[in-house]
């Protein structure tokens, strides 16, 4: 809870105040909701899926100033690490990137690869769940 956090929530949604604490009530109610499974993770508990290298924040910025992450899925083993393990990475490299005063101004865009993926993959991936994560906290 401090200033640069709340900031980021605030320039979020465009320094209206109301807003921004809605979505802040919003972000710890998932954290609650989902406690261990996409939250309140060290870093290094998920080293496992970062050192797989299919989810990268690349070093340079786009032109309009974002913060450029690319998530390889299609070449992801599902046997070995669960959606859940990769949006948990996500949450966590996206908790860490809102601490960059450019990321919060500019935000991030986010490149999924799909090559590779079977369609018996992409059923198991069930986008709905994924989707299911993002929704609570907006």
């Amino acid at each position: 809870m401090d200033d640069i956090f709340l900031l980021a929530f605030l320039r979020h949604k465009k320094y209206d105040v109301k807003n921004a604490f809605k979505i802040l009530c919003n972000f710890y109610a998932m954290k609650k909701k989902y406690f261990r499974i996409l939250t309140d993770f060290k870093p290094s508990e998920l080293n496992y899926v970062l050192e797989k290298n299919q989810l990268t924040v690349q070093p340079f910025r786009c032109p309009d100033g974002c913060s450029i992450g690319i998530w390889r899925i299609g070449h992801h083993n599902f046997e070995t690490t669960t959606l859940e393990d990769l949006t948990a990475t996500l949450m966590t490299m996206g908790l860490m990137l809102i601490r960059i005063e450019a990321s919060q101004v500019c935000g991030l865009v986010m490149i999924w690869d799909w090559k590779s993926l079977s369609f018996q993959e992409f059923n198991k991936i069930s986008l709905h769940r994924a989707a299911h994560y993002a929704y609570d906290i907006l």
